[in-house]
Order: C-alpha cells, then structure tokens, then sequence
C-alpha cells in the first residue's frame, strides 16, 4: 500500500513539473507568436542551462556557484554556532529564553529584501570590501531563527524522568549533561531545524547576490551573474538559464535531505 501510495505522488508530481512545461512553452509560444520576444521557450533555456553547466560558460557558472555556496556556508555556520550557545542556554535559563525571544521574533519579521538594499548601499558608499559578504548576513537573520528553536525545542521536549535524574545529581546544568544528554537527546529536533533552514538560506543568498549585485569581477556569486545577465547584458535566457540552475540546486538540497526529513518528522509526532 505504502509503495503504490509513493507511487502515485511521483507520478503526479511529474505530471505536475510536465504541465508548468507545457504551460511555460505555451505562453512563449503565444508571446513570440505576436511578436512579443519576452520569454524564451523552455527547450531554449535548457539549451542555454546545457551550454552554461558544461559548455563555454561552464568556467564562469561553477565558480559562481562555490562562490554563492561559500557565502552560504559562513552565514550557515555562524548561525549554527550561535543557535547552539543561545539555544541551549534558552532550554537552560528560562529568564535568558524570554530575554532572547524579542530578538527572535525581530529576526522573523525583518524583510530580507529591504535590509539587502540597505545594506547594498550603506556598504557601497561607507564600506565596499563588505559588500561582498552581505549574503552572509541575511543567511544569519534567516537561518538563526529556525536553528535556535530547533535547539530550544530539542532539549525542552527530552523526558522530564532523564531531567530528574540530572537535577538530583545536581548536573543539571553542568556541561557534561549538555555534551552527552541534552545535544544527543534533541539531535532529531537539530537536525529537522538544518533541513529546513538550509534550502531557505541558498534562496536568500541568490536572492541578496541579485538586489545587492555583491561581488567583484572576480568573485561574482550565481545571483549576481543573474542581475548581470539582465540589467547589463539584457541577456533574457542567460538570466533564466542562470535562475534555473539556481533552482536546480535548491531542488537537490531538498531533496538530499526529504527522506530523512520525513523520517524525523514521522519520529517526532510519535
């Protein structure tokens, strides 16, 4: 049963990506038939995907990606370390969780995209060596949240039997206890809060790369050649092309962690 169900999502899931084909060729088929140059076929953006991935622009797109990819793992990793420290001293001290809240809930609600262009053009005219690295930032507003919770939540929802236990030893709050049973402990709650924040960041870091243009000739990210593409060369399938990729990418970092995302959400509700 369970393998007829699978079954039938992957196939409705590739009818789904053959009808926004279709769809997408369609209205390119419509648009050019008046005359109207202003989406490419599909056919001519995989093309154009083909020829950037492996062909004369292979150089440039790759080292765009590590770059963009770079950028994401600073970001990534300063609010992985953040959320560890804040997180598990959150589930410790309530008085410090409340405290944090507030700046939680600041994280959450700022707008990404304008905080890029304030950043773009408070950096471009004060401090341009930094430019580079404002997706980087804005991976830390977006990751940091969901991390943090991921912690807090980890190590609040362990069993109040093990807590018990740790309190008469009076280790509750020592770091052996935090080492070997609460990190352990909440390791499914850390590792759901990854997955999900994960594919989030490289959006936003794609996303800041295009508003902010943040990057030199020689170190442009694959958002950055996507705002090249259309603000200065007006290179409408190179743009798209670029912007598929970008997609592409994000696809197969959900999809490396879906399964074991699944798994752990399934652990979770039981």
């Amino acid at each position: 049963m369970k393998k007829k169900r699978a079954l039938q999502k992957c196939v409705a899931f590739a009818l789904g990506v053959f009808f926004f084909i279709f769809f997408w060729w369609l209205l390119s088929f419509s648009l050019e038939a008046n005359d109207l140059h202003y989406l490419p076929s599909p056919f001519r953006i995989f093309e154009e995907v083909g020829v950037l991935l492996f062909g004369g622009g292979a150089l440039k797109t790759w080292s765009a990606i590590g770059y963009s990819s770079l950028k994401l793992f600073i970001g990534f990793s300063i609010s992985f370390v953040l959320a560890l420290v804040l997180g598990t001293l959150s589930s410790l001290f309530p008085l410090f969780a409340s405290f944090e809240k507030s700046h939680i809930l600041l994280f959450r609600s700022i707008p990404t995209a304008g905080i890029a262009l304030v950043l773009g053009t408070a950096f471009w005219l004060e401090l341009p060596f930094l430019q580079p690295f404002i997706p980087s930032l804005l991976t830390i507003l977006v990751a940091f949240p969901i991390l943090y919770q991921g912690f807090l939540d980890g190590i609040l929802a362990i069993g109040d039997e093990v807590k018990d236990a740790l309190r008469l030893e009076g280790a509750e709050r020592k770091m052996e206890s935090v080492l070997f049973v609460y990190w352990p402990g909440a390791s499914n709650f850390i590792i759901l809060s990854i997955t999900q924040a994960l594919g989030l960041s490289f959006k936003v870091t794609i996303m800041s790369e295009i508003v902010t243009n943040s990057g030199t000739s020689k170190a442009m990210g694959l958002g950055t050649l996507i705002g090249k593409a259309i603000t200065l060369d007006a290179d409408l399938e190179a743009a798209l092309g670029y912007s598929l990729i970008a997609v592409l990418l994000v696809f197969v970092v959900d999809g490396i962690f879906f399964f074991p995302k699944k798994k752990i959400e399934e652990e979770i509700s039981d």
